[in-house]
């Protein structure tokens, strides 16, 4: 399954919830911003992104992983309402 999900990194924190919900899930993240895709377990990749701006989140695994890392975005208040 791939789910595409939108996020808003609107602090430090959030960055940081967001790197430790994408390091502990079974999922791969792609992340992206205009034309350029990153890990989204990576530190130094996003960094490279403009994180001023919602970013476009591919979740890709089976059902049930994808659905915990959407809901713990959700309850981190990262998910972008677009």
């Amino acid at each position: 399954m791939e789910k595409c999900v939108t996020v808003s990194l609107k602090n430090n924190q959030n960055l940081k919830e967001f790197l430790s919900i994408n390091s502990k899930s079974h999922c791969d993240i792609d992340v992206a911003s205009g034309h350029s895709f990153i890990d989204g377990k990576s530190l130094l990749g996003l960094l490279s992104l403009d994180l001023m701006s919602p970013l476009k989140v591919f979740l890709i695994g089976d059902t049930e992983k994808v659905s915990a890392v959407e809901k713990q975005y959700r309850s981190s208040d990262i998910i972008a309402e677009v």
